[in-house]
């Protein structure tokens, strides 16, 4: 790779790194632009495709400058990256929750998913429970409760098993087409 890379930069022939994790960059180009993906996240396929074409069509010149990848330097330090991997994570957990009914995955898709770990302290299912138990409680938008449980979840299991299990799951989980996705009760009729 390094031979590769120093004749494309020797020459000026653009080049796009790619790679899992910061980690697996090679610790003298990191300070390059280079483009993360996540096999765990939901839709990472379109992602890195959507990535990819951004930045090819950069460094082709059909688009001006883009202020996120300033060529030839990658300027996100390795704490900015590591957030924008937290912001992608909790983006993937939306979409996943999309559509889901929040009651149907109260029920069925925690116990799902602890089944799936095995290993979860039982300190760590407790505190789970007692966070759900608040959420449900709670009169919000349904929609924004099953994302709130989704994170739960993400937060204990990971997101490779809440996405398997969700994924294992969604034809149960779906919210009814007339399901309403508030949770609190209509004004009282004046008349």
């Amino acid at each position: 790779m390094n031979y590769e890379l120093g004749l494309c930069h020797a020459l000026g022939v653009p080049t796009i790194l790619i790679s899992k994790t910061v980690e697996d960059v090679p610790f003298d180009y990191r300070h390059r632009r280079f483009i993360l993906y996540n096999t765990e996240f939901a839709r990472w396929e379109e992602r890195l495709a959507g990535a990819l074409q951004k930045t090819i069509a950069t460094i082709l010149g059909e688009t001006g400058v883009d202020a996120e990848l300033p060529w030839p330097y990658h300027t996100q330090s390795p704490v900015e990256v590591e957030k924008m991997a937290l912001r992608e994570q909790r983006m993937s957990v939306a979409e996943l929750m999309e559509g889901i009914d929040y009651h149907k995955a109260a029920q069925g898709l925690i116990p799902y998913c602890l089944a799936l770990m095995q290993n979860v302290p039982e300190e760590e299912q407790e505190k789970l429970q007692r966070g759900i138990q608040l959420l449900t409680a709670a009169e919000m938008d349904e929609a924004i409760k099953v994302r709130i449980l989704g994170l739960y979840l993400f937060n204990v299991v990971g997101l490779a098993v809440l996405t398997a299990a969700v994924d294992s799951l969604r034809v149960h989980l779906k919210r009814a087409a007339s399901s309403p996705t508030r949770t609190s009760t209509p004004p009282p009729d004046p008349n």
